[in-house]
């Protein structure tokens, strides 16, 4: 190519500009100082400005062209990588116009400076435009004098975070007549249009950035086949010419066997860069059969420098774990190829589905009720989202127009469709800006309200007549329940009222006959008068006593715990002592005004007053003990003596009658009677119980 050529070359390459790189971002820098002044029209600053024009840039000028010379830039913010990509630009127009030795050092000042403390970089690869020119790579570079324009790729790797300042370090050569000079132009001059840097990318969704790439010919000097793999475009690799080998491959192993998205193939560009191959195919393999997916592309000169691959570019299952580039064709130069990226398939789909605040199941269409008024999901991948920039989605069917979103962020919706199908489609966005086409829709069926439906309103009906029935008959049924609990009432208080009655019959009637007939002796029988009074003024004492008990049985102010433990506190001692006998008492009321039912109360001192006549009738005991204890469950009194017991017993036996009607009173009140020997056998004890929840 001739001068004329290059130059023209060479111009639309400064006018595309800096683009950023997959896997790379660019480090904006700005000059802060330089070690001499600049030629008037050629500031230090001109070396940032977009775009780079030819004959403008950086001199520097008098006695600065004959001693080290140095140039600081400072990034926007600290930068913290694991590689950089430095390109300097050096646009001419004089040939050679360019450094003739030179380094970059790095610092982690606050305020980078000159005489600062820098540590130089140790570069990994240098190339050039042209891959034909020298490029000596040392702690420093040393460049050839050859032609202008030239643009320098420079790598290294970071040795440490935070990085604040690059420093340009220019050393002077021997020029001709032996004078040392820091350019290898006209009189040592140089002219610097262009310093930038990128900085690698530490999260990305390129599988292959970083994977080694096998060639299987022998690459060409200074461009490894790892600068395919490297992140940086500015980078290719180049196969050696290999006479009567028309076809060749690249190679690289994926780790294992996965779907993919998209495939990236960069050629390089430029001044310099070859005609694409005639043609070349890309290959996909499996771990187990081996067969894949592959396509063919054909040599078209009008083909862009990079070409995306999706699964309908070619045959078979867009997966595999090797990834092969196939070369066909041509003998002379050798393809240009500048990176090989590979996307997986990230499958994004919409989870995770709130409506009101309620889970809905996502396992087929979800299904959203009617009347919702708030309703989310979250956008999430199947894989790893490492390098994931973000998400779009779209409800197909409603709103068709993609709204951007974070990946793994709540998505709410500021309007609902109305009732119908919908499709919401999900699809996130690679590290290299492009959109990964394997999400999955997710069916979205919002149900109409129910009186739209005439089933529904027939239901609805339905429940509504059979709830009024319900209700109706629950009322009929409350009112009947009342009616029988106040019949019941009623029954309850007649037979409490007939009881009475036969108390008093029994008793007060059979002490009045007593009496009747004590005073009919006494009339009859004179000679024994003091005895029969006697008998007479006793029945009368007993008969107002048992009266006594008949009225403390219907006062209702006596119906508590508390009431019937008070008239055995003032019963038991009395009744007991008048037969020779001690009485202890032991009374455990935890609440004296829990109520106590008339019927049951009544039952209760019954049975316990016959109990006690039992001890001081046949017991023969000179202690007795009255117990009264207040539980949960109800309630129990036991009356235990220090008697004979229930043995046979001297002068003619004992009658049960009495034991029987302490029973059947018990039974009555729903409470029971437990007649036993007392403790070691000694004396009776009887335990009368009766649960409180019948009170």
């Amino acid at each position: 190519m001739g001068q004329g050529g290059m130059t023209k070359c060479w111009m639309l390459l400064l006018t595309a500009g800096f683009c950023p790189l997959a896997g790379a971002v660019p480090v904006r820098v700005r000059p802060v100082a330089a070690s001499a002044a600049a030629v008037p029209g050629f500031p230090l600053e001109a070396v940032v400005a977009f775009p780079v024009m030819a004959g403008k840039g950086w001199r520097a000028g008098g006695d600065a062209l004959t001693r080290e010379h140095f140039a600081v830039f400072v990034p926007e913010a600290p930068v913290s990588a694991g590689q950089l990509l430095m390109e300097l630009e050096f646009p001419g127009p004089e040939p050679g116009d360019y450094f003739g030795k030179f380094g970059v050092d790095v610092t982690t000042d606050a305020a980078p400076a000159l005489d600062g403390r820098w540590m130089p970089l140790i570069l990994e690869t240098t190339s050039a435009s042209d891959p034909d020119f020298a490029v000596a790579a040392t702690p420093s570079v040393v460049l050839d004098r050859r032609h202008t324009p030239l643009l320098l790729t420079l790598r290294a790797r970071v040795p440490f975070d935070g990085i604040t300042g690059f420093r340009l370090r220019i050393f002077p050569e021997s020029h001709e007549g032996g004078i040392p000079r820091l350019g290898r132009g006209p009189e040592g001059g140089f002219l610097l249009g262009g310093f930038r840097v990128e900085a690698d990318v530490p999260r990305s969704t390129n599988l292959a950035l970083g994977r080694q790439v096998y060639c299987s010919r022998q690459v060409q000097s200074g461009l490894p086949s790892r600068n395919l793999t490297d992140g940086f475009h500015a980078t290719w690799s180049q196969p050696e010419r290999q006479e009567g080998v028309a076809e060749g491959f690249f190679q690289m192993d994926l780790g294992q066997t996965t779907a993919l998205d998209h495939v990236v193939v960069r050629r390089r560009q430029g001044p310099g860069a070859v005609p694409p191959p005639e043609g070349y195919a890309v290959e996909l393999l499996t771990e187990s059969s081996g067969a894949g997916w592959r396509a063919r592309r054909s040599a078209d000169q009008a083909r862009p420098a990079m070409e995306v691959l999706r699964a309908g570019d070619g045959t078979g299952e867009f997966s595999g774990r090797m990834l092969m580039i196939r070369v066909e064709g041509g003998a002379g130069d050798q393809p240009q190829l500048a990176e090989i990226e590979v996307y997986p398939a990230l499958r994004a789909e919409a989870r995770q589905w709130l409506a009101d605040g309620r889970v809905l199941e996502a396992a087929g269409p979800v299904q959203i009720p009617s009347g919702t008024t708030q309703l989310s999901f979250v956008p999430m991948g199947t894989g790893s989202t490492d390098g994931v920039t973000g998400c779009r989605w779209r409800l197909e069917g409603w709103q068709d127009s993609w709204q951007e979103a974070v990946m793994g962020r709540t998505i709410h919706f500021t309007a609902l469709p109305g009732p119908g199908s919908y499709q919401v489609v999900v699809e996130a966005r690679h590290s290299d800006g492009l959109w990964d086409a394997t999400g999955r829709p997710v069916g979205m069926v919002v149900a109409a309200p129910w009186w739209s439906h005439a089933p529904s309103v027939v239901a609805a009906i339905s429940g509504s007549l059979a709830t009024a029935g319900a209700g109706a008959w629950f009322l009929m049924a409350r009112r009947l329940r009342g009616r029988l609990a106040h019949t019941e009432q009623h029954l309850e208080l007649h037979r409490d009222r007939l009881r009475i009655s036969r108390d008093m019959h029994d008793e007060i009637g059979a002490r009045l006959t007593s009496i009747a007939m004590l005073a009919d002796r006494t009339r009859h029988q004179p000679g024994e008068t003091p005895a029969l009074l006697d008998d007479l003024a006793h029945q009368a004492r007993s008969t107002v006593e048992a009266l006594d008990t008949i009225v403390w049985a219907v006062n209702p102010r006596h119906d508590t715990v508390g009431g019937l433990a008070d008239y055995l506190c003032d019963y038991a001692p009395v009744f007991l002592a008048t037969a020779g006998m001690a009485c202890q008492l032991d009374f455990q009321v935890v609440r004296p005004a829990r109520p106590l039912a008339l019927a049951v109360r009544h039952h209760l001192l019954m049975a316990a007053k016959e109990a006690l006549q039992n001890v001081v009738k046949h017991s023969g005991a000179r202690h007795c003990a009255v117990t009264l204890n207040e539980a949960a469950e109800g309630l129990e009194l036991t009356v235990t003596d220090d008697g004979h017991g229930l043995g046979p017993v001297p002068s003619g036996g004992v009658s049960h009658t009495g034991l029987e009607a302490m029973r059947q009173r018990m039974a009555e009140a729903g409470g029971t009677c437990e007649i036993s020997p007392g403790a070691q056998g000694c004396g009776v004890r009887v335990r009368l119980k009766v649960p409180l929840t019948l009170s």
